[in-house]
């Protein structure tokens, strides 16, 4: 049975999650943001979010996502996290744990629960972008995409 703490804690943590999803989706005109990707996802997801209204900057490598997560006043960066070598995961957990207000996506595939764990422990991620099964595409039916999409 769970303590008065633990689920004050879950209680907050679902507030915070919903006041962030809500920002996500309902200010999107407000919305600065980097996306990282080393595929043509990356022209994929800009294209999707600029549709909504979102400034899009996308960069090639965590280095480059590093610079611009220091030079300028971002208010979420999306990864991908299932490309090791692109540093995704780290990332993120560098925005998470050094820029608490800015909020953390990631792009992976819906079925590899490590990967989405990892997301959200490590790195605070909010929310997923998925892959279609077998393709190098966003799925626009589940998701971060479909919610965007969808209201």
């Amino acid at each position: 049975m769970a303590t008065k703490a633990q689920n004050y804690r879950v209680q907050h943590q679902y507030e915070d999650h919903e006041h962030r999803q809500t920002l996500l989706v309902d200010n999107p005109s407000t919305r600065s943001l980097i996306l990282i990707e080393d595929s043509n996802i990356g022209y994929q997801m800009a294209s999707l979010l600029k549709g909504v209204g979102w400034q899009v900057d996308v960069v090639h490598n965590d280095l480059q996502a590093r610079d611009r997560i220091v030079s300028k006043s971002l208010d979420i960066v999306i990864a991908d996290i299932d490309t090791v070598e692109l540093g995704g995961l780290p990332i993120l957990a560098f925005c998470h744990h050094r820029y608490p207000a800015v909020i953390t996506y990631a792009i992976a595939q819906a079925n590899d629960a490590f990967a989405k764990k990892m997301g959200r422990d490590a790195a605070g991620c909010q929310g997923f972008f998925y892959l279609m099964k077998g393709k190098s595409q966003i799925d626009l039916n589940h998701g971060m995409a479909a919610q965007l999409l969808h209201t």
